[in-house]
């Protein structure tokens, strides 16, 4: 007779914890095209990923994800779940290189609603375009483009936990775009600084 519980040799899962109160409540995800456009590009990384980033829908809904961090490549979170401490969730993403960002900001420059748009704290609708011509995206365009880890014991990419992170990053992507600039590795006042001079 197996001892085999269907949860990989972990004890099943008690009831969730209550989500936290300072958990931010997602409402409508992608309120923007650049939030849209985040999860999107999630969806397009393959189908596999597709089919499990709805898992952390409610997740994201309930307040379970909190303390959001961004900095250069790396998203982490605490996630609130069945267990009586946080799980841990990290996302990397590469930071595009110095040569892809200079050209990137020199295609800005070339076009006037670019700097016009991101000096107003707006991201440009055709925005990628300019990253397109520096042979680069804004967006993750591969699964190679992005590395997820939990502390869960889950082994599908991505767990809830993972998912419920992503909805909540599309969520503060639509208030603050420049947050995508950051998170690939030059800040606000970095671009807006080099579209000046330009």
């Amino acid at each position: 007779m197996s001892d085999w519980n269907g949860w990989g040799g972990f004890p099943r899962p008690g009831p969730k914890q209550p989500p936290p109160a300072h958990g931010g409540q997602v409402g409508k995800i992608g309120t923007t095209w650049w939030g849209v456009r985040w999860i999107e590009a999630l969806e397009r990384i393959s189908a596999d990923y597709s089919s499990r980033l709805a898992r952390g829908r409610t997740y994201a809904r309930a307040g379970r994800v909190h303390d959001l961090s961004i900095a250069p490549g790396l998203v982490s979170a605490r996630v609130t779940g069945s267990r009586r401490t946080p799980y841990e969730v990290t996302l990397r993403i590469a930071v595009l290189a110095p040569a892809a960002w200079d050209g990137a900001v020199a295609a800005m420059g070339e076009q006037a609603m670019f700097a016009a748009e991101l000096l107003a704290g707006r991201m440009p609708n055709d925005i990628d375009e300019a990253f397109r011509a520096a042979h680069s995206s804004l967006f993750p365009t591969a699964r190679g483009d992005l590395a997820t880890d939990c502390s869960c014991p889950d082994w599908a990419n991505p767990c809830k936990h993972v998912a419920a992170t992503h909805y909540v990053l599309g969520e503060a992507f639509d208030k603050d775009p420049f947050l995508l600039f950051e998170l690939r590795g030059r800040g606000r006042d970095d671009v807006l600084a080099a579209l000046r001079r330009l």
